[in-house]
């Protein structure tokens, strides 16, 4: 679906572009002045590039580099623990439920910005940050 919006934007942006174009061209027809062929040149080249930036975006989208992978997996995915953390009964000032060790092996349940819901060893839930877990 964001492939087909990146798409139709594109293609309205270069539909305007070739509309200021003619519109361009036409206000200034019959008065021969030259510094319209640059007029036209510099719209030719910024539609390319509308073209061209537009296109490769909504094909990195398709083969899933603009999406951060961890946003695209979800509830159900197995994280690890870096270097030690808390795991916290609220996101942001909660109170500390356990101590999770480098390596542990949490599930997540949920999110809320950047913390994620886990349950941890022995079926404790809480609350870690995203930086904490790989």
């Amino acid at each position: 679906m964001l492939t087909l919006i990146i798409v139709v934007v594109t293609v309205v942006l270069v539909g305007l572009g070739g509309f200021l174009w003619w519109f361009t061209s036409s206000w200034d027809a019959g008065n021969g002045i030259p510094w319209t062929v640059g007029v036209h040149a510099r719209w030719a080249i910024i539609l390319t590039f509308l073209l061209v930036g537009g296109l490769l975006l909504a094909w990195r989208v398709d083969r899933g580099e603009g999406v951060d992978p961890a946003e695209a997996q979800g509830p159900g995915r197995t994280w690890h623990v870096t270097d030690g953390a808390s795991l916290v009964d609220s996101p942001r000032r909660g109170s500390v439920v356990a101590h999770l060790p480098p390596g542990t092996a949490v599930v997540e349940v949920g999110r809320h910005g950047r913390w994620i819901q886990v349950t941890g060893p022995g079926g404790c839930t809480g609350w870690v940050e995203q930086r904490s877990l790989f």
